[in-house]
């Protein structure tokens, strides 16, 4: 699987230890002897942004180093790559693999939801006070709630018992009765702390001055490039591809 893909199933499984292969290529999908291995503990709240920032990334590029230079010298081995637990998992670029299943346990959310950290981020339906239909939100910033359940207000999500919306982000049951607490939501577009999910949020009207202007065309440009679409005052660039890793490193 691809880095991205490693890292979304070594959380979403809950696993206490990341790591990166280096192998040579052979007839096969990712078949071939390994070359050189690396690993590192998984934290409580890790996400694939700080797995990859701490450990994807800079032991990644120091691995691909010291294997180029073990090919050059000679010394790189070929250690033939065992079959016992491999498998293969469906990559996580559906809508309905992305959704949260509330049948499972308080850790399983909490693992499920940072393992879509920050993209493409896990979802779920809910219906905010004074509105009539359900909307799809999606979750970021979990942790394991360890508390006392406060005080605070509900919020209907489909599939499970109400949210609680309180000073610290939003409570999620877990099947099991443990709750997760989830920092920020994004619902119609817009990212909010999840405290604040069922206020209305002021919007400003920006005045730019000439050279913002000229600045911001110059921006639309690229993004339009980046994007391959044409960039409006309401595009939603998350909903548009910039959410893919790529754009987000």
């Amino acid at each position: 699987m691809g880095a991205n893909e490693l890292l979304f199933r070594t959380l979403i499984c809950g696993d206490k230890r990341a790591g990166l292969s280096i192998f040579w290529a052979d007839d096969g999908l990712d078949t071939g002897p390994i070359l050189l291995q690396e690993e590192c503990d998984v934290l409580e709240d890790d996400t694939v942004d700080t797995l990859y920032k701490r450990f994807l990334y800079p032991i990644g590029v120091s691995a691909v180093a010291r294997a180029v230079d073990m090919v050059a010298d000679g010394t790189a081995p070929k250690v033939t790559q065992s079959e016992k637990g491999a498998t293969y998992d469906p990559m996580l670029n559906k809508p309905d693999l992305q959704k949260i299943n509330f049948e499972k346990t308080g850790v399983e959310l909490h693992n499920f939801i940072r393992g879509m950290d920050s993209v493409p981020g896990a979802s779920c339906q809910l219906r905010l006070p004074n509105n009539e239909e359900f909307q799809e939100a999606l979750l970021f910033g979990s942790s394991l709630w360890k508390g006392a359940v406060p005080i605070g207000r509900e919020v209907e999500i489909r599939g499970t018992t109400a949210g609680i919306i309180h000073d610290g982000g939003l409570l999620l049951c877990g099947s099991d009765g443990d709750y997760v607490n989830v920092k920020r939501v994004k619902v119609a577009g817009r990212i909010k702390n999840a405290s604040t999910l069922d206020q209305q949020t002021k919007q400003l009207q920006l005045e730019y001055t000439a050279e913002e202007k000229e600045q911001l065309e110059e921006v639309r440009d690229i993004w339009e490039a980046i994007l391959s679409i044409d960039i409006e005052d309401d595009t939603d660039f998350f909903a548009s591809g910039a959410g893919s890793m790529d754009v987000v490193r």
